[in-house]
């Protein structure tokens, strides 16, 4: 009867476990979505104000953060038309 005991609570604590290490995952990815939200956010506001050097920088982190997409790639090109000697 103990070893039964002993298996069950041995499976709840792996189970709770799992449910925490996945759910500490879940907030990891929903935190780098938001940082990657954020520098998407300041580069749209380097470009409202010219400053293409500082939008650049903002959108080759969300790129290099794993998120590309043809509106970023057109985001990041401008950046690079508009900055003098880099062509």
């Amino acid at each position: 009867m103990s070893y039964l005991i002993e298996i069950t609570l041995k499976r709840a604590l792996q189970i709770i476990l799992a449910v925490l290490f996945f759910g500490a995952a879940n907030i990891q990815a929903q935190l780098q979505q938001e940082d990657m939200r954020k520098f998407f956010e300041d580069g749209e506001y380097f470009i409202a104000y010219g400053d293409y050097r500082e939008a650049l920088f903002n959108y080759l982190r969300v790129n290099k953060g794993g998120f590309n997409n043809s509106d970023l790639q057109y985001r990041i090109g401008l950046c690079y038309i508009n900055l003098d000697g880099e062509k």
